[in-house]
């Protein structure tokens, strides 16, 4: 097995044993940013019957419920806690089905984004809001379904393409939280494979990832040439 396969099966492994768990959104600086980055916009825009896009593991469930009467996760392949199996460019709901939609770091891996995004502005309500990011500055991951990154004003022009209106457009994290990002992956990777040490290397890294977060919050609103993320609120 090659060296990234190791770090992926050793990540995999050691974020499985913290899932649903606050040192979740530890694991790196740029996941940790995003998560407090959303959290007051989740807890502002998000209600009523919701679409979470591309769920995956459905890491943002117990948020939402607290917003949601309904709180409904797909995604194209089988995993724990999906409610159902949908390719997001092809959403298998009808017209005008939801008041709120979250799609996030999902649109880099789909290969015509701008159908997912018609297909958002299809099964939203009118007036309902569309709650997305999409990474700017990524390394390579979960290939070979890898397609995009996304700046401000490309993401701008899907959305507004599609009929949607912008009304949160914001940037998370820089430079710093997307180095140490690499640190933290292969940090943890190794330690995923030492299982009497995965808790303590998750409590180190937290330490570091929250001291790195810091500094590059406060970095970033002074200069951030190159953001991590790209949160974006719209509306039909």
């Amino acid at each position: 097995m090659s060296l990234r396969g190791i770090l992926i099966n050793g990540h995999k492994k050691i974020i499985a044993s913290c899932q649903g768990k606050d040192l979740f959104w530890f694991q790196s600086p740029q996941l940790l940013l995003l998560h407090l980055a959303l959290k007051p916009l989740i807890s502002r825009y998000a209600a009523g019957k919701i679409l979470d896009a591309g769920a995956g593991t459905s890491a943002y469930k117990p948020l939402f419920l607290n917003y949601a009467s309904n709180y409904l996760a797909v995604d194209l392949g089988y995993r724990q806690g999906l409610d159902a199996l949908s390719d997001i460019k092809e959403l298998a709901f009808k017209n005008e089905a939801f008041d709120t939609i979250f799609c996030s770091q999902v649109l880099e891996h789909i290969n015509l984004p701008q159908k997912a995004i018609d297909e958002f502005y299809r099964c939203l309500k009118p007036g309902g809001r569309l709650i997305l990011t999409v990474p700017h500055l990524a390394c390579y991951h979960e290939l070979p379904s890898d397609y995009y990154r996304f700046t401000a004003a490309g993401i701008s022009f899907i959305l507004t393409r599609a009929g949607f209106k912008i009304t949160v457009l914001k940037e998370c994290g820089g430079l710093i939280s997307f180095f140490s990002h690499m640190f933290s992956y292969a940090f943890l990777g190794i330690a995923g494979h030492i299982a009497l040490l995965r808790t303590a290397f998750l409590f180190i890294n937290a330490a570091l990832v929250s001291a790195v977060s810091l500094v590059d919050s406060i970095l970033s609103r002074v200069l951030n040439p190159a953001p991590v993320n790209i949160i974006v609120i719209a509306s039909k």
